[in-house]
């Protein structure tokens, strides 16, 4: 093999790697979109769930007080 057909076959190989990484790199470029989707996604199903825990919490007080209000109307009218 001549120091020509060296040559040549190490700009091939080289040609081939550019084109490797420049796959790589695209590949790369678009997981890193759908991972930036991913997080969007996930900080809005955290927001909703904090919304719905605040509104349970709600709900649950809500619903204690208002036990405790007919509970004590019940022990004030049975104690006439």
């Amino acid at each position: 093999m001549s120091d020509a057909d060296i040559i040549e076959a190490l700009r091939d190989e080289v040609a081939r790697l550019k084109a490797s990484l420049e796959i790589a790199e695209a590949k790369a470029t678009i997981d890193a979109a759908a991972i930036e989707r991913f997080k969007t996604q996930v900080s809005i199903l955290r927001s909703q769930r904090n919304e719905l825990r605040a509104r349970l919490f709600d709900q649950t007080l809500a619903e204690a007080t208002e036990r405790r209000k007919h509970a004590a109307a019940k022990a004030s009218g049975g104690a006439r």
